[in-house]
């Protein structure tokens, strides 16, 4: 794992990256709050990055926008690749991204019931077809885990498509045979400069 300066400068072939994040706003520190799990580093927020400078984000709706949107004061990113990723893993992958990208804005938008029911403790509480952010990467890796050896299979299609990102976080670390956490961004007010 390495300490990542400047998220901008890593190159599509690295890609693709789940991105867990967690920052000090307001939001950020209530959804830490019910959702943190001892032993951990607190994530608040999933992503996905498939191209350079760029994280495809489940906010309002679900779009790709600028990696420095979440490099700000007191964030925190971890970018993980899958240990056993090849060719047919990426372009899959890449494809699930991109097919979700193009559709109707309507069927991007973000799952407010999903969020309620995590904050009331009923995970399963869920608009059918819509995602929040973790729930989008799982149903991301799903698609494209046919590529993967079948013990990650079994990993990924093992995890429940209402993951909070905390639990999320849990499974990628409590899994290094299948995640592999490539680095850690951590927001400094110095200057920026390659990885």
């Amino acid at each position: 794992m390495i300490i990542i300066k400047d998220p901008t400068t890593l190159t599509p072939d690295l890609m693709p990256f789940i991105v867990l994040a967690n920052s000090n706003d307001f939001v950020a520190e209530a959804i830490d709050f019910r959702t943190d799990l001892g032993g951990y580093h607190p994530c608040d927020h999933a992503m996905t990055a498939v191209h350079q400078g760029k994280f495809c984000s489940q906010g309002g709706t679900y779009s790709e926008v600028p990696m420095t949107d979440y490099m700000i004061k007191g964030s925190w990113l971890a970018f993980v690749q899958l240990v056993n990723s090849n060719d047919n893993f990426v372009q899959a992958y890449l494809q699930a991204v991109e097919t979700h990208l193009a559709l109707p804005w309507w069927k991007k938008l973000y799952n407010w019931p999903q969020i309620f029911g995590q904050a009331i403790g009923v995970a399963d509480l869920s608009f059918p077809g819509l995602f929040d952010c973790s729930m989008i990467d799982t149903y991301l890796l799903k698609q494209a885990a046919k590529w993967l050896p079948e013990a990650d299979q079994a990993v990924i299609n093992g995890m429940s498509s209402y993951l909070n990102p905390e639990q999320l976080w849990k499974i990628i670390n409590d899994n290094q045979n299948v995640f592999s956490i490539y680095g850690i961004y951590q927001y400094s007010s110095l200057p920026a400069s390659v990885v």
